[in-house]
C-alpha cells in the first residue's frame, strides 16, 4: 500500500514539472488552450488539425528547398481566409478539384464572395465565385510578360484596359472557345501591327493594312502581295446647329464632312436627320466631293423633315457619283461637303438644324 502511494505521489510531481515548464492546460474539446512558451515541430513533423488529421502543417525536408508544406483536407481542398470573427461561418464552398486557397471578404451576408488561387495541372486560376477581378497596381502599371490570350464572346462578358503597353515583341491573341487563335496583336520594334488569321502577315494597325488568307483568291502568273485585303469601314460624322448658323448670312454654304484618302473608293453614303429644322422657310442638305452643288452623293434633301429621316436608301435620293465605286483620286486627297440651302432666310438663323453623315468607304492597298 506505500508503494502504491509513493507512485501516486511521483505520477502527480511529473504532472506539476509539465505544468510549470509551459506545457497548455488541459481543457473540456472545442475550448481554447492557452500556450505561454514557443513551440517548435521537428523536420518533417505534422501539425494537424480535425478528428482525423484532416489538414496538416509540415516543414517538408523532401522537397528542395526544404518548405514549409500546407496539406488540405480531402473534404473540400479549400483553404480559406477570412476575418476572424466570421470563423464559424459556412462559407459553402464546394470541392475543388485541386488544393484551392480562397480569401473571403468581409460581407459575411454573400457568402461566395471571395477571390481564389489554383493550379489545374495545366494552368494557374484567379477566379472568383462572384464579382469581377479588378487589377490595381499602386504604381500604375500592370505588367505581362507572356500573351495575353482572350476567348471568344461565348466565353466572357468584357475585356477592359485603361493604359495598355506590352513589353518589347509581346503578343496580345484573341481565340475562339476551343483555343484556336484566330487573330492577334504584337507591339515589335515600335510599331503595333496585326494579323487576322494565325497564317497571315503582321500589317500596321495604324496604315490599317489588314489581310486574310481566308476568303482569298488564287494568285495567277501576277504576284499577289495583299491577300484579301480588309480595309472597308463606315465612318460616322455629326452636324450641329452652331455649325449652319456660322455659315452666317448666306442662304448657301458647306459645311466639310471628312477628306479622303488617295485610293478611296466610296462604296456608300446615306444622311440622317437628327432635329428638324424649324425657324426657316425650307432647307435643303446634300452631300458630294463635286463643286459647287455637292450632291453627287446624296442629292438635296429636306432637312425640315422628321427626326430620323434617312436620304440616300432610295435611288431618287442617290446621286451620279454614287455607284458603290466612285474613286475620286487614286493620287490625291478629296473633300467631301455637306452643302446647306436656304429658300429665303439666311442660313444663320437657324435654331433646330442637327444630323449625321455616313460615308461607307474602301482603301485601296
Amino acid at each position: 500500500m506505500k508503494n502504491i502511494f509513493n507512485i501516486l505521489l511521483i505520477f502527480m510531481a511529473l504532472i506539476s514539472k509539465a505544468l510549470a515548464s509551459g506545457f497548455a492546460t488541459p481543457r473540456a474539446p472545442n475550448s481554447s488552450s492557452i500556450i505561454t512558451v514557443s513551440q517548435r515541430y521537428n523536420d518533417d513533423v505534422n501539425a494537424c488539425f480535425g478528428n482525423s488529421d484532416d489538414a496538416c502543417f509540415q516543414y517538408d525536408t523532401a522537397v528542395t528547398p526544404d518548405t514549409l508544406v500546407l496539406g488540405v483536407g480531402a473534404d473540400s481542398k479549400n483553404f480559406i481566409i477570412c476575418d476572424k470573427a466570421d470563423i464559424n461561418t459556412d462559407w459553402n464552398k464546394a470541392l475543388s478539384s485541386n488544393p484551392t486557397m480562397c480569401i473571403q471578404s468581409s460581407t459575411e451576408a454573400s457568402t461566395t464572395a471571395r477571390i481564389c488561387l489554383a493550379d489545374n495541372a495545366t494552368d494557374g486560376l484567379i477566379t472568383t465565385d462572384s464579382g469581377d477581378i479588378n487589377m490595381v497596381p499602386n504604381g500604375g502599371d500592370v505588367n505581362v510578360t507572356g500573351n495575353v490570350v482572350v476567348p471568344n464572346a461565348n466565353a466572357f462578358k468584357s475585356v477592359s484596359f485603361g493604359n495598355l503597353s506590352w513589353i518589347a515583341d509581346g503578343t496580345i491573341r484573341f481565340a475562339d472557345a476551343a483555343g484556336t487563335v484566330g487573330s492577334s496583336f504584337i507591339y515589335n520594334t515600335g510599331s503595333f501591327l496585326m494579323r487576322n488569321f494565325a497564317n497571315s502577315a503582321y500589317q500596321n494597325v495604324v496604315a490599317l493594312d489588314f489581310n486574310s488568307t481566308q476568303g482569298a483568291l488564287t494568285a495567277g502568273t501576277m504576284a499577289y502581295p495583299n491577300q484579301n485585303y480588309m480595309v472597308k469601314g463606315l465612318n460616322k460624322f455629326t452636324w450641329t446647329n452652331a455649325m449652319v448658323t456660322a455659315l452666317g448670312a448666306s442662304t448657301t454654304g458647306d459645311i466639310s464632312v471628312a477628306t479622303l484618302p488617295a485610293k478611296t473608293v466610296v462604296t456608300n453614303a446615306y444622311i440622317v436627320i437628327g432635329t428638324a429644322e424649324t425657324a426657316l422657310t425650307s432647307l435643303t442638305v446634300a452631300i458630294g466631293r463635286t463643286g459647287a452643288t455637292y450632291l453627287d452623293y446624296i442629292t438635296a434633301s429636306n432637312a425640315k423633315a422628321a427626326a430620323n429621316t434617312v436620304y440616300g436608301d432610295a435611288s431618287a435620293e442617290r446621286g451620279t457619283n454614287l455607284t458603290g465605286y466612285d474613286l475620286p483620286s487614286y493620287t490625291g486627297t478629296t473633300v467631301v461637303n455637306a452643302h446647306f440651302i436656304s429658300g429665303v432666310e439666311n442660313l444663320s438663323t437657324a435654331v433646330a438644324c442637327t444630323g449625321i453623315v455616313y460615308l461607307e468607304t474602301m482603301r485601296m492597298p
